[in-house]
């Protein structure tokens, strides 16, 4: 596994995190670890929605089919909003 270090974080920032992880019943590095798995989540399903989008937006150039890319769209946005839940849940954990 990579370690990952961050210099220079706000007295604040740090102070929010820990009440976060101590919410959720987990130490700051498990915490810290699922909000960016979940981050990394939301990602890559965003690029794939822009990549949805992209593609059913040249079909619809070509074709009539605009009701395609709100089909895709609806799909994409329901599994990414499915595996943020999976995510978040897991993290609860």
């Amino acid at each position: 596994m990579i370690n990952i270090l961050i210099r220079d974080v706000p007295d604040v920032v740090h102070a929010q995190l820990v009440a976060g992880a101590e919410a959720a019943g987990q130490s700051l590095q498990r915490y810290l670890l699922h909000r960016l798995e979940a981050q990394a989540a939301q990602t890559d399903i965003e690029r794939a929605i822009g990549e949805w989008t992209s593609l059913a937006q040249a079909r619809a150039a070509s074709t009539d089919l605009s009701w395609a890319a709100a089909d895709l769209i609806g799909e994409a946005r329901h599994e990414r909003d499915n595996h943020v839940a999976q995510v978040v849940d897991d993290a609860r954990r």
